[in-house]
């Protein structure tokens, strides 16, 4: 797919401070970051401030005039509508025509089922034993039809000024994009990757994009996504296997007495947490790299998973990205 047309500008850094992260389940004193850009409706600057900058970063601006935001695709891209076309915007924030799109707009987003309470300026979780409450500031509400979730159950929403907030499923604050100095009602939308985009006439469009190391994972060209990202660890990329196993169709037993996990797919596989080595099919195969037991899930090297499950596995440096492709 050849990219076109693309626009792009890095925000004006006015400010910068720091301080320390509240409880869960209160407002975040994170650092904030103060921005300012060039309004993309006229010659007055538009001004927004991220809390939680240290973890958060505006990854991408397209200074486009009144767009309109759609609702979120699983794709990894978002799409907006400007002068009666459909366009997407990739990842890396490159623009490109979107022809055929019948996406509603991002205003008729229905909202992600919750367990939530939301209570004036309250959010509340009344689960047993677990119970938590964020405060919005006082006269702030959840704005109804912005609840949104992402692939990690983590929480999104705009309050009646259209400042954008995330907090994790457990309450805490991850980040809040204050919006209500531009005054022309930002739209935002999370796809399930967790990145986030709002537009606005004035603010045009702007991505949102958590600072992280973690490598994207794409299984057949599709942007995929499990609770456990991959990580990157001693300079070795390790992929979540349970997951990655489950998506190819494969079954998986764990053994509790020797922390080994038996695969059966198109091939036989076992192997145990720790041990530099592996069976496939009945026969012994080297693992330079034990697997690796991190909050409950198996991690195995990423290049294992091509040798050992019969999959393609390309990685590209330049993008961070992981290419797990079946065979045809």
């Amino acid at each position: 797919m050849r990219v076109t047309n693309m626009i792009s500008a890095v925000p004006m850094l006015l400010g910068f401070f720091t301080a320390t992260a509240a409880a869960a389940g209160e407002p975040s004193t994170d650092p904030v970051q103060l921005l300012q850009f060039r309004s993309a409706s006229s010659a007055e600057p538009v001004e927004a401030s991220l809390r939680g900058a240290d973890r958060f970063k505006v990854a991408w601006r397209l200074a486009e005039p009144s767009p309109e935001l759609l609702q979120r695709t699983d794709d990894g891209t978002f799409r907006y509508r400007s002068g009666g076309r459909t366009y997407a915007v990739l990842p890396s924030g490159a623009r490109t025509p979107d022809p055929g799109q019948d996406a509603k707009p991002a205003s008729d987003l229905p909202d992600a089922p919750s367990p939530l309470v939301f209570d004036g300026n309250a959010v509340r979780s009344e689960a047993a034993g677990g119970g938590w409450t964020y405060t919005l500031p006082e006269g702030r509400s959840v704005l109804p039809q912005t609840r949104q979730t992402d692939a990690r159950s983590n929480l999104y929403f705009q309050d009646d000024a259209s400042n954008w907030y995330s907090l994790t499923a457990s309450g805490e604050e991850r980040f809040v994009l204050r919006l209500d100095g531009i005054g022309d009602r930002p739209k935002c939308v999370v796809a399930p990757s967790g990145d986030s985009a709002c537009a606005s006439p004035a603010l045009g469009l702007i991505g949102l994009r958590e600072k992280s190391d973690a490598p994207r994972l794409y299984m057949d060209g599709r942007e995929t996504f499990f609770p456990m990202r991959p990580a990157v660890i001693d300079g070795v990329t390790y992929v979540p296997l349970r997951p990655i196993a489950e998506t190819l169709k494969a079954s998986v037993v764990w053994g509790e007495e020797d922390q080994s996990v038996t695969i059966k797919g198109e091939r036989a596989v076992r192997l145990a947490i720790g041990r530099p080595g592996a069976t496939v099919d009945g026969k012994t195969v080297p693992l330079e790299h034990p697997p690796l037991l991190i909050d409950d899930t198996t991690f195995v090297p990423l290049r294992f998973v091509g040798e050992a499950l019969g999959e393609t596995i390309i990685w590209e440096e330049a993008t961070r990205t992981i290419q797990i492709a079946s065979p045809q």
